[in-house]
């Protein structure tokens, strides 16, 4: 049987740390959360983490420092620093100890290229430049719902009803990520199937078939009771490759 893959995620913020671990979680890792780079220090003896996911900034440490002590100490984790403004010193230090930063809040499709080692180094400062685009466009509406198609004989300045619509799916889909990821480490199979049912619909609408499709399959799963990792591991990586 493989040795479970062991995370520490460290961050001030219980909310951030939350959305990571349960991004992690659905993965497949071992995850323990810690406030501030003190805690994470103890944890990180302790622990033995396999990889290390710290804020650039926090109010009880700073990231970096604290990644340079674990590598000091021996640490051979994979290092991942969040940071929501990018930083070229920030990015050199992190590199210069083989780590990688990522934009804050994390991307679910980022962590899962960074999980398969595909992003790495200052390259990854940002998410992608339609991602950006996309949550310019939705303003940080995220819950609201698109306005309907104008008229045909009306003028519409700025993006249309359809890429409104599919900006808000690409904005939303880490939450319902995270929904799910949150119910499954629960055990809470109802709500699982609930969750799933709900990203299925959305899913389908914004024309993404296959995560439609695992949804579903997820909830009727579910709904007998049965929580397969194999199968929201399947869901993350379908979702990463969402555009």
């Amino acid at each position: 049987m493989p040795v479970p893959r062991r995370a520490l995620v460290v961050d001030d913020s219980a909310a951030s740390r939350h959305r990571v671990s349960a991004l992690l979680t659905l993965a497949g890792w071992q995850v323990l959360e810690v406030e501030g780079a003190p805690a994470a220090q103890r944890a990180a003896a302790r622990l033995s983490p396999d990889l290390v996911v710290t804020a650039a900034r926090m109010r009880s440490g700073n990231g970096v420092a604290l990644l340079q002590q674990l590598r000091r100490r021996g640490s051979q984790a994979r290092f991942l620093v969040l940071t929501a403004r990018p930083d070229a010193r920030v990015h050199a230090a992190v590199t210069a100890l083989g780590g990688t930063c990522l934009s804050r809040p994390v991307d679910p499709r980022q962590l899962v290229d960074f999980l398969r080692g595909r992003t790495t180094g200052p390259a990854a400062q940002e998410p992608p430049a339609r991602l950006r685009v996309a949550a310019e466009r939705v303003a940080g509406r995220r819950t609201a719902a698109p306005s309907p198609p104008a008229a045909a004989n009306d003028v519409e300045e700025g993006p249309s009803w359809a890429e409104r619509q599919r900006a808000a799916y690409v904005i939303q889909l880490p939450y319902h990520l995270a929904r799910i990821a949150d119910n499954a480490r629960a055990g809470n199979a109802s709500a699982v199937a609930a969750a799933a049912e709900e990203l299925a619909g959305e899913s389908g609408r914004n024309g993404e078939k296959d995560v439609a499709q695992v949804c579903r399959t997820i909830a009727a799963d579910a709904g007998r009771g049965v929580l397969s990792q194999s199968r929201l591991m399947q869901l993350v990586m379908l979702a990463s490759a969402a555009r």
